[in-house]
């Protein structure tokens, strides 16, 4: 009777590995020099990619858990210890992904510190530098006439939130700018930009009857004065400059506000 030997999984692998270095053997006997070559080449390639991809990786880490923590910062109300990170993170990481949204955060972070000033350079900085973002890019403008708003410069909040609206138009916060831009060439004495952009949203924001309606009410508190100048407040109908900030999406995330093809 015939014997049935079996092999393990193990063993038909050894056996493999040895026909296979059997072969290699007598292949790199006779083609040495190029064998050495390819194989020195190939481990040098790959060692580099592996160190290279490695850092990549342990450097954004870090960025974003320093990005992270900076926003804990933030919730437990300690605003200057997380501008000081977001402000490193974002110089540090100028370009990147990390550096875009550490560096959107830090405006709103000096926003609500109340360091207007601070603020406003931030948003500059951003809009000159990240476009990826459509929502964003609009919100770091209106974020900038916040300020200048808060500054009392009233003239260029209205030129920034009018630009803040022309940027994106059909934006989710268009009517924030828009009533921004009607409040700041009101505190700014500018009647007839004011009335101009409540013409504007009379075209451009028909179904939203409310926005009309707010803009209308801001018109109604002028008072003509001796200097032709309106005694219009802002505290006669309320500031919502704050709402013109949108808290942060992360970047590159929707294909519709890609500004790649512009």
């Amino acid at each position: 009777m015939a014997v049935r030997v079996e092999f393990s999984k193990q063993e038909i692998k050894k056996d493999k590995f040895a026909d296979f270095m059997s072969s290699a053997r007598e292949v790199a006997t006779s083609n040495v020099t190029t064998i050495i070559g390819v194989v020195l080449g190939a481990i040098l390639i790959g060692v580099v990619i592996y160190f290279v991809n490695e850092g990549q990786v342990a450097s954004r880490n870090e960025g974003e858990q320093r990005l992270a923590a900076a926003k804990i910062s933030i919730s437990r109300g300690n605003l200057q210890l997380a501008i000081l990170e977001f402000q490193s993170v974002a110089n540090e990481y100028e370009g990147k992904t990390i550096g875009e949204d550490a560096l959107f955060i830090l405006g709103t972070a000096h926003y609500l510190s109340g360091n207007f000033s601070e603020s406003r350079l931030a948003f500059e900085r951003y809009v000159k530098t990240y476009k990826s973002l459509r929502v964003r890019v609009a919100s770091a403008i209106a974020g900038s006439a916040a300020c200048s708003e808060n500054l009392g410069d009233y003239s260029m909040a209205a030129t920034e939130f009018t630009k803040a609206l022309d940027y994106f138009s059909d934006g989710p916060a268009a009517d924030d700018y828009a009533l921004g831009a009607v409040r700041n060439h009101l505190l700014a004495g500018d009647n007839e930009s004011a009335l101009a952009m409540r013409d504007r949203i009379k075209r451009d924001f028909y179904g939203t009857s409310d926005v009309l309606a707010r803009a209308e009410g801001m018109l109604r508190e002028i008072k003509p004065s001796g200097s032709g100048q309106s005694d219009f407040s802002v505290e006669s109908v309320g500031s919502s400059s704050e709402s013109s900030i949108i808290e942060p999406e992360p970047a590159g995330t929707s294909d519709s506000d890609n500004l790649s093809s512009q």
